[in-house]
């Protein structure tokens, strides 16, 4: 599975904001982003459903942290970073990407 997943597109017409924000932060980031179907990526490791805000280990352990933010935090990378900055608990200010707006809250 893992090898056809790296043979899958990163972006497919049609995607949520949020399938977009993910790939397109994971990018940022420099980490090791597949697309294992429609509706999820594995980042760095971990498999991620961006619309849902699942998280899980390769070992199909659910994390509690949810959504972008969450696995931000486990990773240790900064949700926001390269031109947006807080603006608000749940908004950003345009600068790197603006798919990133209003996508997720804010801890």
């Amino acid at each position: 599975m893992k090898r056809q997943s790296k043979e899958r597109p990163l972006r497919q017409p049609g995607d949520s904001r949020k399938m977009t924000a993910a790939a397109d932060w994971a990018e940022h980031h420099n980490l090791e982003i597949y697309r294992t179907t429609d509706y999820c990526y594995q980042i760095e490791g971990y498999n991620f459903w961006p619309d849902k805000g699942t998280i899980q280990t390769e070992s199909s352990k659910k994390c509690s942290e949810r959504g972008l933010a969450g696995l931000a935090d486990i990773l240790k990378k900064p949700l926001l970073e390269g031109g947006l900055s807080t603006a608000g608990s749940n908004e950003v200010e345009v600068g790197f990407a603006p798919s990133l707006l209003n996508v997720w809250p804010q801890r």
